[in-house]
């Protein structure tokens, strides 16, 4: 059975059928509404294999943790733009877990950051992160983790430079957690973030596995010390495309030396 329950312009609290959280037939859910997710005492999906959520509010750690644990055969998760005011934090562990995706809505000068979500799976393969970095993300003990696509960005919350510091620290942590993939995917918007911390760029991790490398979302300048750096990093880089366009904004005699070694070796570029 799937579920799928939309609802606009409705704000407040929700609670779904008590029977609908001990479906047993329930394969697909996606809750997609403003409200107050309230949960029942007993919380069980036994075969839920799908779960969205979008725009959802949760009351507080303990109703994330009891609706995540409940689906022991979740395959696929996505969170998107749910509040996290209440939360402190989120443990992201489901053992059949394959694929994440997650995006944070956009930001205000209201917004209470600082939600920390934990994520691990042994089977987690596929990670897609769209957001302003207003909460942080650890990845832990997920070796199955082949690929990742990640789209941070500075927004309104952003403007003081404190603010962006720290989301520029943690995109750099991300992309630390992220250093085993073999298919990466950075937005130009990413590569600006992590450019505001020039002092950690020289740390960018070593992407020893990875072999294919795409850069999207608006524009990307080819002389960016961190697009130059993780290209320095990917020793075993096989391809890389463009599906943002190209510039150059650099100094007068600017040149490519030395050269990645995977532009001698592998890199067939598109």
């Amino acid at each position: 059975m799937i579920l799928n329950l939309h609802l606009e312009h409705c704000h407040g609290s929700f609670m779904l059928p008590r029977h609908l959280f001990a479906c047993e037939s329930l394969k697909e859910l996606e809750l997609d509404f403003f409200y107050d997710l309230r949960l029942p005492s007993f919380v069980y999906f036994p075969n839920l294999m799908i779960l969205t959520l979008s725009r959802v509010s949760f009351m507080d750690d303990n109703s994330v943790q009891q609706l995540l644990s409940s689906c022991p055969k979740l395959e696929e998760l996505a969170l998107l733009e749910c509040q996290w005011d209440n939360v402190k934090a989120v443990h992201v562990s489901a053992s059949m877990l394959e694929n994440l995706e997650m995006s944070e809505f956009k930001a205000d000068e209201d917004t209470k950051p600082d939600c920390q979500f934990m994520i691990s799976g042994p089977r987690l393969k596929f990670f897609i992160y769209t957001g302003e970095l207003i909460n942080e993300y650890c990845i832990s003990d997920a070796p199955s983790l082949v690929y990742a696509d990640v789209d941070a960005y500075v927004g309104q919350i952003h403007m003081n430079s404190g603010r962006q510091r720290r989301a520029a620290y943690r995109a750099h942590k991300l992309l630390r957690e992220l250093a085993n993939v073999k298919d990466l995917h950075v937005s130009s918007r990413t590569l600006h973030v992590l450019t505001i911390a020039e002092e950690l760029v020289p740390c960018l991790p070593l992407f020893h596995n990875l072999y294919h490398l795409e850069f999207n979302y608006g524009l990307v300048n080819f002389g960016c010390r961190v697009l130059l750096k993780i290209l320095h990093n990917s020793p075993h880089l096989e391809s890389i495309y463009f599906a943002a366009r190209i510039f150059f904004s650099v100094r007068d005699g600017w040149r490519l030396d030395p050269v990645p070694p995977c532009f001698i070796q592998f890199l067939h570029a598109s």
